[in-house]
């Protein structure tokens, strides 16, 4: 969600950019979209840190691999490693 948010405030500023808007607006959207862009690599460690606990989690529990919570643990597992 912040990749895409960046993307999106990036867009604005050079929109405002364009169209010759307030320097201080500018300057404002520009440390909105720095915020953005520091929580990616906070955010992308701690879905690596969940994905790890789930691949243990599975890789521990392969005896209940017939279970309802298993298979979609299983199924979210492989639409987020891509």
């Amino acid at each position: 969600m912040y990749k895409k948010e960046t993307e999106e405030i990036q867009t604005t500023i050079d929109k405002m950019e364009a169209d010759g808007k307030d320097p201080y607006d500018i300057k404002k959207r520009k440390e909105l979209l720095d915020e953005s862009k520091m929580m990616i690599p906070d955010c992308e460690g701690r879905l690596k840190q969940a994905i790890e606990k789930l691949t243990n989690l599975l890789e521990n529990n392969k005896e209940s691999s017939e279970e309802e919570l298993y298979v979609a643990a299983k199924t979210v597992l492989a639409e987020v490693v891509v």
